[in-house]
């Protein structure tokens, strides 16, 4: 019984090393990035948020209207670049140091449900192929300054304060990286309008009637509560009136 036991034990672990191998190129088999997120992560994608998933261009502005879900996605495509680019490294910035760990849990949490390993402190997320994801704040330039990247992700761009947009482009400077701005309007300034203005930029416009879960009611709803000027801007993404805080 004994030797039939380990017969057994060995055999499962094997079927265990079969079943992981298998998966492991089903991953690697999936042709696009919007698949991998939609198969990885169970992720039901709109088409702006597949998009935002396939756009390859060297700077990208996502134009999207307040709790759209662009968090999540711009999240989506971080783990994607980090796992599939060895050595890689990606930092993410928003408004506040609250706001980028928040948006660095929504990468752990891609990289968790798509089972990628990893190791993480208060700020860094590094995979074993050698890339790392910073989180930093985007309200003092000191913070920010210094560091170098091939991938810039500014969450909530728009109320990032200008100085410390200034301080983040360097990053790029050294290594040709890329940038990904992404945020509900606030106003006609800063780096967020000229990259939504920028010709030559892959400018992604994802007004509230562009997304899938909302209904007519719950933008009637959100329309009443915000008033005509800011509904006009944070729902349907026009370029209007400043405000000091974001919404979202």
């Amino acid at each position: 019984m004994a030797k039939r036991d380990r017969q057994l034990t060995k055999l499962s672990d094997e079927v265990g090393r079969v079943g992981n191998l298998i998966k492991a190129v089903a991953m690697e088999g999936y042709t696009s990035p919007s698949l991998w997120a939609a198969k990885a992560l169970g992720l039901e994608l709109d088409d702006w948020q597949a998009e935002i998933m396939e756009a390859d261009a060297n700077r990208i502005c996502v134009v999207a209207s307040r709790q759209s879900g662009k968090s999540t996605i711009t999240a989506a495509r971080a783990a994607y670049t980090a796992r599939t680019n060895p050595g890689f490294r990606i930092v993410l910035v928003s408004p506040t140091f609250r706001q980028s760990s928040a948006m660095r849990t929504k990468v752990v949490g891609c990289l968790q449900r798509a089972e990628v390993h990893y190791g993480q402190s208060r700020e860094e997320i590094r995979l074993l192929n050698g890339s790392s994801i910073i989180a930093l704040p985007g309200d003092d330039p000191d913070k920010v300054r210094g560091a170098t990247a091939d991938l810039v992700i500014i969450d909530e761009c728009a109320f990032v304060k200008e100085n410390v947009s200034a301080a983040i482009l360097p990053m790029l400077t050294s290594t040709g990286g890329d940038l990904i701005a992404v945020s509900t309007p606030n106003g006609p300034q800063g780096l967020f309008h000229e990259l939504a203005t920028d010709k030559d930029a892959h400018v992604i416009n994802v007004p509230a009637d562009r997304i899938a879960r909302f209904d007519e009611d719950t933008l009637s709803d959100l329309r009443t509560r915000l008033g005509p000027a800011r509904a006009s801007q944070e729902l349907d993404c026009a370029f209007g009136v400043i405000y000091k805080n974001s919404l979202d």
